[in-house]
């Protein structure tokens, strides 16, 4: 699974505590006082089962320390290929609005 699941899945869990999506669990009651709202307060019934915090993420966490070191190179070059090709697609266009 990629960082981007990841990230994605703990902003699904956000959203699931903040909008109390999911059935009540036993956390409730220790997130209840960051919440603006309480549970009750809500006009609309629940219809997750679980939290996205209980999805464990596969993938790049099962990875060894000198896969996760050939990931993070290969995520590097990536970078700096798609810099370098953004940075030159701004400059052309900044080219070609000063001809205009």
């Amino acid at each position: 699974m990629s960082i981007a699941r990841v990230r994605f899945l703990a902003v699904e869990a956000v959203f699931t505590a903040l909008f109390h999506a999911c059935l009540r669990q036993d956390l409730d009651d220790v997130w209840g006082s960051f919440l603006p709202w309480k549970r009750d307060a809500v006009s609309w019934l629940p219809l997750c089962s679980h939290s996205a915090l209980m999805e464990r993420p596969q993938g790049i966490t099962d990875l060894t320390g000198k896969e996760l070191e050939a990931y993070n190179a290969a995520r590097r070059k990536r970078a700096k290929e798609n810099t370098a090709k953004n940075s030159k697609a701004a400059e052309e266009r900044e080219k070609r609005r000063r001809v205009r």
